[in-house]
């Protein structure tokens, strides 16, 4: 045991004189004004990472409001699509016209929320909003792949899924 107690002493490196300059030296004193403009710096720029990612999602939420209203717009130009609206024994009432009124305005609403409300609620609203129209494009996508397979719609419903599944990843990520 003692035997490997000073194979370990006597292992120790030599310190060169860079090295040994390094340790007895005082480091370089930075000036108060040089301090506070570094801390300054680094606040402008984790601002401006915070102002990006919200651009970012604001626009991550119009372009999602865009490709629902290009994908209503398609499917009404779609043949027969019209007729078997008409056909269907469903009947909105107004509770379901209030709810599809609230799902189109959800994206609207956060394009515009997402510019003005603090970090953290910011970031959960988003989230949650986001996981929220997330599902129910993918109820969507799911029912018109069995109603109307036509692929320009689908690629629509895809594109307007893939936004707020990216709004909820970049939240989630979003640190600060």
């Amino acid at each position: 045991m003692q035997v490997t107690v000073s194979l370990i002493f006597a292992s120790k490196p030599k310190l060169g004189e860079e090295d040994a300059r390094r340790f007895t030296e005082p480091p370089m004193r930075r000036s108060i004004g040089q301090q506070k403009r570094e801390r300054r710096t680094k606040e402008v720029r984790i601002e401006m990472e915070n102002f990006e990612l919200r651009v970012r999602l604001s626009v991550l939420w119009l372009f999602n409001i865009i490709a629902e209203v290009a994908m209503l717009a398609m499917a009404f130009a779609y043949p027969g699509f019209i007729e078997q609206i008409m056909k269907e024994s469903v009947v909105y009432g107004p509770v379901e016209w209030f709810v599809s009124a609230i799902v189109i305005l959800i994206p609207l609403v956060m394009a515009v929320l997402t510019l003005t409300l603090k970090h953290s609620i910011n970031r959960w609203l988003n989230i949650i909003l986001g996981i929220f129209i997330t599902f129910i494009y993918l109820a969507n996508f799911l029912e018109l792949t069995t109603t109307m397979p036509a692929v320009h719609i689908l690629v629509l419903n895809i594109a307007a899924f893939i936004a707020p599944a990216l709004i909820v990843w970049y939240s989630w990520k979003w640190k600060t």
